[in-house]
């Protein structure tokens, strides 16, 4: 499991509807001062994205305000990146498998088309 994203909405009205409506939703931590919700979630669970348009379709507005449009912007690809980076496998560089294709595209004595009189030998 991933670490939790801990991201802010900024509402146009008071956040307790809103806090109420997503703190039924399972494994999201919502907590609430006026008009700014703080929610902790996993990246596999949900996405800030999501969250905005179910705030939306209860009829909850978003802050119109320049910066909290710039958090939101930025909270977004961060969620697009992790969600995209939950499929990627780490690659495990000790495994045999890397070293030999490394070894067979690198420049070695048994792949040089240097001619033997050119080759200097110490």
């Amino acid at each position: 499991m991933h670490a939790e994203h801990t991201r802010l909405i900024e509402l146009a009205g008071h956040g307790k509807d809103a806090a109420e409506l997503l703190a039924t939703l399972p494994g999201l931590k919502v907590a609430v001062t006026g008009q700014r919700l703080q929610l902790c979630y996993h990246p596999e669970d949900y996405t800030l994205r999501e969250l905005e348009a179910l705030l939306l379709r209860a009829g909850h507005l978003l802050s119109g305000r320049l910066v909290a449009r710039t958090r939101r912007a930025i909270a977004h690809y961060l969620d697009e990146l992790a969600h995209d980076n939950l499929g990627e496998a780490k690659h495990d560089l000790k495994t045999d498998g890397v070293y030999r294709q490394v070894w067979q595209h690198h420049p070695h004595g048994d792949h040089d088309d240097t001619p033997q009189e050119l080759r200097r030998y110490l």
